[in-house]
């Protein structure tokens, strides 16, 4: 909280940008049909907020890669059909997910690590209401595209040949690590037990080429690097920016004057959020200007 004078008036600034973001992913999350205890503290409501985020597939039109070599058994032939359907013509793929989305403290190692999610493929029912199936198809999927890398049952999640196929098939959307030289060979043991126990490992071809994982990583804790990261990137922003708003405070008041309003003092700024762009609303005359891109 900050004062300063505009003529003889001195305008205290009130704002808790970073509270507000939390209180506007908890209404998200609580959208999302994921409940958040009242008693969760800020930062792990913002790892759940990204986390859910990260887990799920945003609609949109994409284009299918097939990978090399790709075979669907018989009994979920239509199933495969139908998620491909969904995946071109841009339709929501939330029921073929993994019902673990629906858990708000779940992770997916699998797709922190090799950036691979699945999709169930079974026929809908009413005794099989999520068409829940024993093989499912593991993909990559990107803004534009889903790369269909194989269908093979459950507990496969740590099989080195999903990655493999992505490197034989797709090597332009992995990053080599150059200069670094390749370890002993790690088996899916290993990996299934990295993963369980929070050690980063970095994946490697046959061949010997070392990679970053696709996925972005994990932490000890499960978490994804990637969510840990954007939690802190978004927080870092909201105090820039809050520090500016309570830093032009002068400003602030005078253009909601000449715009003939008359702010309370102390003005109390709230964040709000549209189309990833941060917008500080004056309280008494709901006046809203611009701050800036979510991630500038």
């Amino acid at each position: 909280m900050r004062c300063y004078a505009v003529g003889r008036m001195k305008w205290t600034v009130n704002a808790d940008f970073a509270g507000d973001l939390v209180e506007i992913m908890r209404g998200q999350l609580k959208g999302m049909d994921l409940d958040v205890p009242a008693h969760m503290k800020p930062d792990d409501v913002s790892f759940r907020f990204w986390t859910a985020l990260r887990r799920r597939i945003r609609p949109s039109p994409r284009t299918i890669r097939v990978a090399r070599g790709f075979v669907c058994p018989a009994d979920v032939q239509v199933g495969l059909g139908r998620v491909r359907g969904k995946f071109e013509r841009g339709e929501d793929l939330t029921l073929h997910l993994s019902r673990r989305i629906e858990k708000v403290m779940s992770e997916d190692p699998l797709l922190y690590d090799w950036d691979i999610h699945h999709f169930h493929l079974g026929e809908v029912t009413a005794q099989n209401p999520r068409g829940r199936s024993g093989n499912i198809l593991f993909a990559r999927v990107t803004l534009d595209t889903a790369y269909f890398i194989s269908v093979l049952p459950h507990d496969n999640w740590s099989n080195l040949k999903l990655f493999q196929i992505v490197q034989e098939n797709w090597p332009e959307s992995l990053r080599p690590l150059v200069g670094i030289k390749p370890g002993e060979a790690v088996t899916d043991d290993d990996v299934a037990t990295a993963r369980r126990k929070g050690f980063q490992y970095l994946p490697q071809s046959p061949n010997g080429v070392v990679y970053m994982p696709p996925g972005g990583g994990y932490t000890a804790s499960g978490l994804s690097a990637d969510v840990l990261s954007t939690s802190d990137r978004v927080f870092d922003r909201l105090q820039h920016l809050q520090r500016a708003a309570e830093g032009d405070a002068v400003s602030i008041a005078r253009q909601l004057q000449e715009q003939g309003y008359e702010p309370e003092n102390p003005m109390r700024l709230c964040l709000a959020v549209k189309d990833n762009v941060l917008y500080a609303q004056e309280r008494r005359s709901a006046a809203t200007f611009r701050l800036g891109g979510l991630f500038e």
